[in-house]
């Protein structure tokens, strides 16, 4: 029932419309169906218990004006119907009074003021429904209303009903209704104030509305621009993430080196600061994990840096040990990057092997990254050196680098990888995975095959992380069997 009654209420009604014109287009349905309701049961009252004919027929047609009202409503006639609302009714009650006292129904007081009260009333439903929003109809409704109020007793008398003839003192009905109209002009002038009150109101709602809605289309504009510029910029790292990729070499060359090898490599944005290098020369395996400054577009462009000098040191310099390689790769990021000369700190940190397969002997350098072997099912950690590849570095210092020899005549496997796994925060209590946890899992997973041992951690990895946690920093590890 309530959803019917909202349903009707709102016949005629679109977004298009003023606030006003949507709560007039509103009110007139609403009293379309309490008129209807009321009127109906007016209706079985005065035709059952006093069977006055006019009157019943004078009713019924104001139930099929309310009707009408809603038709019109629903076909979007909403100045039509508010209209016909206003002038119909204060037309039917004078007319069926008028017309049922002629044919002798009973002219009590009450039966002659009653009508005359509901004409009053009706004078109010042009201020209601139109107002000083469309003061056009309002006045044309409202004279015609005043019209049948002013003529009443003449519309009366038309017909032969004269007040002095009806059995009761022409001053107490004359008292009662200059009573009964005083409201009703006093009704008018509130809600006339009202409605004044209410279109500054609106007005000023307007206002700011008109602000909200430029400031929204600034914001739109805005919104478009930053999205012009974000595609743009998507595009433009999707196409250094191209030449980032094309600079690494193809895992399937390192597969080729090293049939039992992975490569776990989880950059944390579009483009990373983590990069693989390998390369065979000479009968020997040059293979390492490099972990620049920073992350996303510094962090790549350093790689493309360290990829570079990597190639020259190794490819055409010949230089295969694994300290002379960082010491090399050292004096050339602070070249490259003017280090002596501007307050540049940016720099590398790497684990970097260097493997002889003729001759069993894994040899290794690191800058603060360390290596990780394991023979025998003991597993055995090796720190890099305390300096980093780059940055800062005191006058006159000589920065050199350390080399560990391994020897690699049993089975053994080895792990290099940056700070991105371990330092990663997850878990219940969102902390850091750390570098014993690493370990641990490594030391429980080397005898697997190395594709099985790249599921689990990165199954590891993801699990730790949860849904709750962001990467942090890029991923890289890599693992292989001599």
């Amino acid at each position: 029932m309530k959803a019917l009654w909202k349903r009707l209420s709102n016949l005629g009604v679109n977004t298009t419309q003023s606030q006003y014109e949507q709560k007039s287009i509103t009110l007139s349905n609403q009293i379309a169906m309490a008129v209807s309701v009321f009127l109906s049961v007016m209706i079985f009252l005065m035709y059952f218990l006093h069977q006055v004919l006019f009157v019943v027929i004078g009713l019924g047609i104001n139930v099929l004006l309310s009707v009408l009202v809603l038709v019109l409503n629903s076909y979007n006639k909403t100045n039509t119907s508010r209209f016909l609302l206003s002038v119909i009714p204060a037309l039917v009650i004078v007319l069926s009074s008028a017309i049922s006292k002629s044919i002798g129904m009973s002219a009590t007081v009450i039966f002659y003021i009653t009508p005359r009260m509901g004409t009053i009333i009706a004078c109010i439903f042009p201020v209601l429904l139109f107002g000083l929003y469309d003061k056009k109809r309002m006045f044309l409704a409202l004279i015609w209303d005043i019209s049948m109020l002013v003529f009443y007793d003449q519309i009366h008398e038309f017909f032969g009903v004269y007040i002095q003839n009806l059995p009761y003192l022409s001053s107490q009905y004359s008292a009662i209704t200059a009573g009964s109209t005083l409201i009703i002009i006093f009704m008018i002038a509130a809600i006339l104030f009202l409605q004044i009150l209410n279109i500054r109101f609106e007005s000023e709602i307007r206002k700011q509305k008109d602000i909200l809605e430029e400031q929204k289309e600034e914001i739109e504009e805005q919104r478009n621009d930053l999205n012009q510029k974000n595609e743009k910029i998507t595009s433009s790292i999707n196409y250094a993430r191209r030449i980032q990729t094309a600079m690494l070499p193809r895992q399937e060359i390192l597969q080729n080196l090293l049939p039992e090898s992975f490569i776990l490599f989880r950059p944390r944005e579009l483009v990373s600061g983590d990069f693989y290098f390998f390369v065979q020369k000479n009968e020997k395996i040059i293979i390492a994990a490099i972990d620049c400054t920073g992350h996303g577009i510094p962090g790549a462009f350093m790689s493309l840096i360290g990829n570079d000098l990597l190639n020259d040191i190794i490819l055409s310099k010949n230089i295969l040990n694994p300290d002379q390689i960082l010491t090399e790769l050292h004096k050339g990021v602070r070249f490259a990057l003017k280090q002596e000369e501007t307050e540049n700190r940016d720099g590398m940190d790497l684990a970097l092997c260097v493997f002889d397969k003729k001759n069993n002997i894994l040899e290794f350098a690191g800058a603060k990254n360390p290596l990780i072997l394991i023979q025998n099912q003991v597993l055995s950690q090796t720190k890099g050196d305390s300096n980093p590849i780059g940055g800062l570095q005191k006058i006159n210092e000589e920065r050199s680098f350390t080399k560990h020899t391994f020897k690699t005549d049993i089975p053994t496997t080895v792990y290099i990888f940056s700070d991105g796994f371990q330092d990663q925060f997850g878990g219940e209590l969102s902390q850091k995975f750390m570098i014993k946890n690493l370990r641990d899992l490594l030391l429980e997973i080397h005898e697997k095959p190395m594709p099985t041992q790249k599921q689990i951690l990165e199954k590891t990895f993801e699990n730790w992380l949860g849904i709750k946690n962001k990467q942090i920093d890029d991923v890289l590890l890599i693992g292989f069997k001599c």
